[in-house]
């Protein structure tokens, strides 16, 4: 081959070469910022997840006291009746 081709075929061989390291590190760095968006998003559901926890409880306290209310409520009711 000539000389000329060589060199070009040598030029374009580190030209791929770069262009692979190069998009192999995008890659790496677009993954790595999936990974902390999930890290994130997995924060965000836990924090949910402990507010419906806490949320359920305090439905649970409530329901509970009006449960006793209605008690209150119901026994004079039931003295009344004929």
């Amino acid at each position: 081959m000539a000389v000329t081709t060589d060199t070009e075929l040598r030029e374009l061989r580190e030209l791929i070469a770069a262009n692979h390291a190069a998009v192999t590190q995008q890659i790496a760095v677009g993954f790595a910022q999936v990974d902390t968006k999930f890290a994130q998003v997995d924060t965000k559901l836990a924090q949910v997840d402990t507010k419906i926890s806490d949320l359920r409880g305090e439905m649970n306290t409530r329901l509970a006291e009006m449960k006793g209310e209605l008690k209150i409520v119901k026994q004079p009711i039931a003295s009344l009746a004929p």
